[in-house]
């Protein structure tokens, strides 16, 4: 029987697929594969919110060895995002490694944790959609409209625990 936190775990991995295509797409279609590569990250952004939602609701007090791995999953699609920007000429392969190199200074000093994690994912995935809305605004106008679902469902959710779990965070960052 297929459980919640199983579910959860499947979406999970999901992401890490997603994560491994997309410099799949930019190897083999460059910027053909830009929308595509949106509707990509709709689904690593979709089973993010759901497999987040499942396991807050159903999981055991001790999360799966992938449930703790979670952020590493999403850092790893946002690698995958950036390697597709690279393959696929909107960024250079100078700003690639010097955004990794900064990744792996900010992780060493500051660690993993999810401020951090979205900190280093947010760059990425703000030039992402900057190019998408120019290049692709058919597929980008799906990103805000999943936006305004999640906001509506999770409103009280996001303003009460995410907002504050994440300037808390931010606030103990910039004291170190």
């Amino acid at each position: 029987m297929l459980t919640p936190s199983t579910f959860a775990n499947i979406l999970t991995g999901l992401r890490a697929v997603v994560a491994l295509l997309l410099p799949v797409f930019g190897a083999l279609q460059g910027r053909e594969a830009l929308a595509s590569s949106v509707y990509l990250m709709l689904v690593a952004w979709v089973s993010d919110y759901f497999d987040g939602t499942l396991a807050r609701r159903h999981s055991s007090h001790r999360p799966s060895w992938l449930g703790a791995h979670d952020l590493q999953v999403d850092l790893l699609v946002a690698m995958g995002l950036l390697l597709y920007l690279l393959q696929s000429g909107y960024v250079s392969t100078l700003f690639a490694l010097g955004y990794v190199v900064a990744w792996m200074l900010a992780l060493r000093r500051f660690g993993m944790d999810k401020t951090t994690g979205s900190l280093l994912q947010g760059p990425i995935y703000g030039i992402f959609l900057w190019i998408a809305a120019q290049d692709a605004p058919a597929a980008a106008l799906w990103v805000p409209a999943w936006v305004v679902v999640v906001l509506s469902i999770s409103w009280r959710r996001f303003l009460g625990q995410v907002l504050p779990e994440f300037f808390a965070g931010l606030g103990r960052l910039l004291r170190r």
